[in-house]
């Protein structure tokens, strides 16, 4: 008796005999929330949308995601000097700027020691560190009017926001369905755009920091 009382006292230990050639990471599902600051922007932004998170290879997944991102940051405000050129310049003061936009994305993830994980019962939801190349597309659905580039809250031109930021980070398993997530990614960031009666044109792409905090609810 006394040494089943201590047997059952102790922590639980996982067993798993699956063989380690038919070790795979999950395919998930489901709807996240994160929040992104990105350095070079100073910009703010909240996202709440659907992820299809499909196994590709053992250790690989193919994460494609569509949803919204609200957007919290500063802008300088404009000041107009001459009316009939169009000519204005930007005032050392700043306004808070919202902007909605629309974002998909496809994201090729590498879940490196997950069978080790998984052997040791660590690897719920695919928890653990991971690697990935993330590309996301954003464009504008709404933002702040100004009252020189434009009054209205629909976006006087077309623009797609266009970045690549390979990434390494963490995710947790708190529960079956919930998992949270940290990253950090260095990348390149782009616009593309195209004004009324002209072609299409893109800026140069700049170097951008990005930090990224996440939540996630599975289905089943």
């Amino acid at each position: 008796m006394i040494f089943f009382l201590n047997a059952y006292s102790q922590k639980e230990i996982f067993f798993n005999n699956t063989p380690v050639k038919d070790i795979k990471v999950e395919s998930l599902q489901g709807v996240e929330v994160n929040f992104t600051n990105t350095q070079s922007l100073t910009n703010k932004a909240i996202y709440i949308g659907y992820f299809n998170e499909k196994r590709i290879s053992s250790q690989w997944t193919l994460n494609s995601t569509i949803g919204l991102y609200n957007v919290f940051g500063k802008s300088r405000i404009l000041e107009l000097i001459n009316d009939s050129l169009n000519y204005y310049i930007a005032t050392p003061n700043y306004k808070n700027i919202y902007t909605l936009a629309l974002g998909a994305g496809i994201e090729p993830r590498w879940y490196w020691g997950y069978k080790k994980r998984f052997q040791s019962g660590k690897a719920q939801l695919n928890s653990g560190f991971f690697l990935s190349f993330p590309l996301s597309l954003k464009t504008t659905l709404l933002q702040t009017p100004d009252p020189i580039l434009n009054p209205k809250w629909r976006p006087a031109n077309f623009n797609v926001n266009v970045s690549f930021i390979p990434t390494v980070g963490y995710r947790k398993a708190i529960s079956e369905r919930v998992y949270l997530e940290g990253s950090i990614g260095l990348g390149l960031y782009s616009v593309i755009y195209k004004y009324p009666n002209t072609g299409i044109s893109f800026l140069s792409p700049d170097l951008n920091l990005q930090f990224k905090l996440k939540a996630a609810y599975t289905f089943k």
